[in-house]
C-alpha cells in the first residue's frame, strides 16, 4: 500500500487507514517551527440530550474544560477526549496523539511519517487477515 499524506482545505496533511488519521502537525517551538507526527482514532460516540442546557450540565458533570466557541460549536476538552457541543448534541472524539519527536523539517517528519504508517500498516495485515477469515 502506497503512503501518501495529502493537504487540503487547510488541514494538516494527513494519511487515513483502518480507522486512524496519522497527520504531520506544525508547531512553533521556542521560536522555531518544528514538525511532528501525530494520530488520532476517526471513530467518535453521539451523545444526544433534551436541551442545550442538559448537554452543558453533562459536560460540567463530568469535569471537561471550556475551549473555545465557533459560531453554534463549542469545543471542550478532558484528557484524552474532545468534546464538541452543537445545541443538544455533543459528539465525543479521541484527542490526538504525537507518536514522533520534533523534527527540524518538514521534508524529515515526513521521510518517517511514511516509514512509520507503513510499518504499522504491514504489522496489522496479519490480524486483519486472521479476523477476516474467521468472519469477526
Amino acid at each position: 500500500m502506497q503512503v501518501n499524506f495529502k493537504a487540503h482545505d487547510g488541514f494538516c496533511p494527513y494519511f487515513e487507514y483502518e480507522n486512524i488519521k496519522y497527520f504531520i502537525q506544525e508547531r512553533k517551538v521556542d521560536n522555531d517551527w518544528k514538525y511532528t507526527l501525530c494520530s488520532r482514532n476517526t471513530r467518535k460516540e453521539i451523545k444526544s440530550f433534551a436541551d442545550k442546557k442538559e448537554a452543558f450540565e453533562w459536560l460540567i458533570s463530568i469535569k471537561a474544560m471550556y475551549i473555545d466557541s465557533f459560531g453554534e460549536l463549542q469545543l471542550w476538552r478532558k484528557i484524552n477526549k474532545i468534546y464538541i457541543l452543537e445545541k443538544n448534541i455533543v459528539a465525543v472524539k479521541d484527542d490526538f496523539n504525537e507518536i514522533s519527536e520534533y523534527f527540524d523539517n518538514y521534508a524529515e517528519c515526513l521521510k518517517f511519517s511514511k516509514q512509520y504508517v507503513t510499518q504499522k500498516i504491514k504489522e496489522s495485515e496479519p490480524e486483519q487477515l486472521q479476523i477476516k477469515m474467521w468472519g469477526i
